[in-house]
């Protein structure tokens, strides 16, 4: 499950290097997604202490699964809001964890109610059809297309930077105003 976690975190970090702006925005939200998570399971603790004792290991893989689907689809949503072309294997990359995660909650939401009969067999195909598309998109290197909008990212940074610079001069102006 950490090693999971690792994937997503990676697809995040390789996704978004040519656009660090973006990156700042999407880490936000992948905090923001996160903190949220660890805040219900806090409440759901605190409201039963025995939780904890009487969760299964296949009810916390459900809730991790889960919100790396929530992160995969929050990176999505971030690439088509700041329409981000997808390199031929970072779609590939993701196209088969997607499938992979989302067959997985799937598997984990419907196992306790339908046996081990076609999710087990769901299971194990997902990982096939999840290797395949890595194969399939990973078997050459496509280098990461040049960021067609990098001009628009220094632009931003040389904005943002000046945004601040004003804003600290703001504030000694205030607090000069502030002791008189």
């Amino acid at each position: 499950m950490i090693l999971g976690c690792w994937i997503v975190f990676e697809i995040y970090r390789v996704a978004l290097a040519a656009y660090p702006g973006t990156a700042k925005t999407a880490r936000k939200i992948l905090l923001f997604l996160f903190v949220l998570a660890l805040a219900k399971a806090a409440a759901a603790l605190w409201s039963d202490p025995r939780l904890l004792a009487e969760t299964t290991a296949l009810q916390m893989e459900r809730a991790l699964r889960t919100v790396q689907a929530i992160a995969i689809v929050a990176l999505v949503t971030v690439f088509a809001s700041y329409s981000i072309p997808f390199a031929r294997n970072l779609r590939g990359i993701l196209l088969g964890y997607a499938l992979f995660i989302a067959e997985r909650v799937i598997c984990l939401t419907f196992v306790p109610v339908a046996g081990k009969d076609f999710w087990f067999y769901a299971y194990s195909a997902s990982y096939l059809v999840a290797l395949s598309l890595w194969l399939g998109y990973l078997w050459s290197y496509q280098a990461i297309p040049e960021a067609e909008n990098a001009q628009l990212e220094r632009d931003y940074q040389l904005i943002a930077t000046t945004t601040q610079r004003r804003l600290q001069e703001a504030r000694g102006q205030l607090r000069k105003a502030v002791r008189l």
